[in-house]
């Protein structure tokens, strides 16, 4: 394992090997106010976190006007937008 993996396996083993993250991730999305539509936030989650898999999946948020699709898809993105202590790719 080269330099920089090690550094992003310290930083990440505690999530990589914790055996419910989407509680954890549910959890972190309440805990910064984010309410209801639990599961259009996990199934939005899991769609992004496919882009890893060899088949990633497509998701489609539905439901009526003015119903929070937006927001809750906005705040799962948030977790996934790079940050100024985000390391860069080679």
């Amino acid at each position: 394992m080269d330099a920089r993996a090690r550094e992003a396996w310290a930083r990440c083993a505690h999530l990589a090997t914790d055996p419910d993250i989407l509680a954890r991730f549910a959890a972190a999305q309440r805990a910064r106010g984010v309410a209801g539509e639990a599961r259009a936030m996990l199934a939005a989650y899991l769609g992004v976190v496919s882009r890893f898999l060899p088949r990633p999946v497509s998701i489609a948020v539905k439901g009526p006007s003015s119903s929070g699709k937006s927001y809750t898809t906005e705040r799962t993105l948030d977790f996934f937008r790079p940050t100024p202590s985000t390391p860069s790719r080679p």
